[in-house]
């Protein structure tokens, strides 16, 4: 069909129009908005199809030759979700993200809104599965979310163990490094070191020097 109904006053779809508008806001830029609202104002939807489960748009863009734009939905009773709504087009334009529009396909989803302003029938059309197809490929799923972090026990005391091969790990020199001489450290008078971190220190300027680098020991540091 040939789209162009305006909205107006008290038509019967204007509710599940203003919300389908608002859905096409959030699928894309707001320069893409924009454009796509240009498109749609200056007659640049040549054609506009509503089937079940798909809307198929002609769109003329900046070339001779029109775009095809086909948008599909997931079965459902309304105006669809944004994570609802997937839209393929021929023109070259290639949005930063996988589910955003191009401002051809915001133009032909503003169109459809006009005419479902006019007749909500439209909508209840393209909200039915499409005939024939794999139900699964009707449904278009939200990107996957982040994993939920793993709770943490208050309660519960962290362990401070930490084994040498950790250790030997982070201090080891790389290979041609030349070891510079460390002198022998004692603590400052007055001030003695906890026996635990006195040996932890111990340990580690001997793995510096080289003197040392035991294996498959623990020192436990948790006191």
């Amino acid at each position: 069909m040939k789209p162009g109904r305006i909205f107006g006053r008290d038509l019967p779809g204007q509710f599940m129009a203003a919300r389908l508008r608002a859905v096409t806001s959030e699928l894309s830029t707001p320069e893409r908005v924009g454009r796509g609202r240009e498109y749609a104002a200056t007659d640049a939807v040549l054609s506009l199809d509503v089937h079940a489960g798909e809307v198929t748009a002609t769109v003329l863009g900046s070339r001779a030759q029109p775009y095809e734009v086909t948008v599909r939905v997931t079965p459902g009773d309304g105006p669809p979700a944004r994570h609802e709504v997937d839209a393929r087009c021929t023109c070259p334009d290639e949005p930063e993200a996988a589910w955003l529009l191009c401002k051809h396909a915001v133009a032909a989803l503003i169109m459809l809104a006009g005419e479902v302003a006019h007749d909500p029938d439209l909508l209840v059309r393209w909200r039915r599965p499409r005939a024939g197809g794999d139900p699964a490929a009707s449904t278009i799923t939200e990107p996957a979310a982040p994993p939920a972090p793993t709770p943490v026990d208050a309660d519960a005391a962290p362990s401070r163990a930490i084994t040498i091969d950790a250790l030997d790990a982070i201090l080891r020199m790389p290979d041609g490094a030349v070891v510079p001489e460390i002198p022998d450290l004692e603590p400052l008078p007055g001030a003695p070191l906890p026996g635990d971190l006195d040996r932890a220190l111990t340990l580690a300027l001997d793995v510096l020097r080289g003197e040392r680098c035991p294996r498959d020991t623990e020192l436990d540091v948790s006191g």
